[in-house]
């Protein structure tokens, strides 16, 4: 992606209550779905006594998205519809 284009999807998002960190993606993972990652990320929470496929995903972005209960219930909600 265009460092203009990720500038102007930051400027999209204006003054919201949140945080916007935009980290670059190594170039192995660039073929990695966000549906993919997502069902990852669900897998883990749901079974943390089996690690999965977390490898697929920036250790922290993993990290905080599984820190966070309402991340996590979304990413189940998104993944269970498709």
């Amino acid at each position: 992606m265009h460092l203009r284009v990720i500038l102007s999807r930051g400027h999209a998002v204006g003054h919201a209550p949140c945080h916007v960190s935009v980290i670059p993606m190594p170039d192995h993972l660039l073929s990695v779905s966000s549906h993919q990652a997502r069902a990852a990320l669900v897998r883990e929470s749901s079974f943390p006594e089996y690690p999965g496929e977390l490898g697929m995903i920036p250790p922290r972005v993993a990290e905080f998205c599984l820190s966070r209960e309402d991340v996590c219930r979304i990413y189940a909600q998104q993944v269970a519809r498709l």
